[in-house]
């Protein structure tokens, strides 16, 4: 995150209808297209100060990593809003402010670190992952006491959802609520095989984590777990307590997650962190990436339809609602479902509640304030803040 970085204005992010991540499974080529935003439009982070002169704001701030020594400040820059208009000067500082950092100051400094690739842990769409460790190339140089992991691209095309997820999880890295992240380390073909020669390869270092939340549930023996909240009361509500407060600082740094599902929540003993911000996109700013990433089963209906809109927090809350009702029941949303087109149908109506089977709603019904509230959200459509008497 920025120290020092913030809005002198007392504004809220607006909310917003949304349109969300729809592929079946997680792979590039089975997405629907939709409009998205790539990289933010500046380089700069703005500080604005309503007390200075309108058409002059001032640009600070400086990255922080776990370990500050990997990262290079970035400068202080000054810079002047093309838009004389006060709605599109606020607009446009708006947009800035959650715009992206340069990237020269996401990344691990390849003069004082090296990176040793080890056994591959785990794949996605866009990306393999890695066991890693971090040696010094000089003495005395600070060094992760933890487990960590790198996240690689697959090809050149990756590289942007890696940068973006690093520019993302600099806004929230300090917030235990989600997977922090140590920087970009430019991999180049001398330490990945697989990198073609005279390209780096932008990839992202990462403490390792237990294990995530669906293998959680899936390791769980169902004899076991015959009655009430599947993976237990408790467990539950810390992990809607991680999500609601995650949703809340995601919406007040202007985040929009965009593929919230039980495999991107990581577990590392009994705590939860939201993580895989690949696919995420900054509220404020314009949409330039027309490709929309995402899962259908923890998708939102009203971003299947044909004239959706962007996601929003909103729709990450669905999702959310999604995570928390798979977590208590012990079944994925639609579990039952193998007809992709009868899928599709399914979740475009939002009918996740009224395909609840006995068991499942027996297992809800063992805590009113769990039903209550995942029927807030997943049928009454509730904003996130209506939530907030629950925790």
């Amino acid at each position: 995150m920025f120290d020092g970085l913030k809005i002198s204005s007392t504004s809220r992010p607006r909310q917003g209808k949304a349109k969300s991540d729809t592929n079946l499974c997680i792979d590039t080529h089975d997405t629907i297209s939709k409009s998205f935003d790539d990289d933010a439009s500046s380089d700069n982070e703005i500080l604005f100060d309503s007390q200075q002169s309108p058409d002059m704001t001032t640009i600070s701030g400086s990255f922080q990593s776990p370990l500050t020594p990997f990262i290079v400040d970035s400068a202080t820059f000054t810079h002047k809003p093309i838009l004389l208009e006060l709605e599109n000067e606020i607009s446009s500082i708006c947009a800035r402010v959650q715009g992206s950092v340069p990237k020269s100051s996401l990344c691990i400094d390849e003069r004082l670190y090296s990176v040793k690739i080890g056994r591959l842990v785990g794949t996605g769409g866009d990306s393999r992952i890695f066991d890693c460790t971090l040696t010094g190339n000089v003495p005395n140089i600070p060094l992760p006491r933890e487990p960590l992991v790198i996240k690689i691209p697959l090809n050149k095309y990756g590289c942007r959802y890696i940068e973006r997820e690093a520019q993302v999880l600099s806004k929230l890295n300090g917030d235990t609520r989600f997977l922090h992240s140590y920087g970009l380390y430019n991999l180049s073909s001398k330490e990945y095989p697989r990198c073609p020669k005279d390209t780096q390869f932008p990839s992202l270092v990462l403490p390792k984590m237990d294990t995530d939340l669906e293998n959680f549930i899936n390791s769980l023996d169902a004899d076991e777990h015959v009655e009430g909240v599947f993976i237990g009361k408790d467990r539950w509500w810390s992990l809607a307590t991680c999500l609601f407060q995650g949703l809340l600082s995601m919406e007040l740094s202007g985040i929009v997650h965009c593929d919230l599902k039980t495999s991107n929540i990581l577990m590392k003993g009994e705590s939860f962190s939201i993580a895989d911000f690949s696919s995420a996109r900054f509220y404020y700013s314009s949409p330039v990436d027309k490709e929309q990433r995402g899962t259908l089963t923890f998708t939102a209906p009203e971003l299947l339809k044909l004239d959706a809109e962007p996601p929003s927090f909103h729709t990450d809350l669905f999702s959310a609602g999604l995570i928390l009702l798979h977590a208590a029941t012990g079944k994925e949303p639609y579990s039952g479902i193998h007809n992709n087109t009868q899928l599709m149908l399914l979740a475009k109506t939002g009918a996740i509640w009224k395909l609840l089977d006995p068991e499942s709603l027996s297992r809800l019904n063992e805590d009113s304030n769990i039903y209550k509230m995942l029927h807030m959200i997943l049928v009454e459509r509730c904003q996130l803040h209506q939530l907030q008497s629950y925790f």
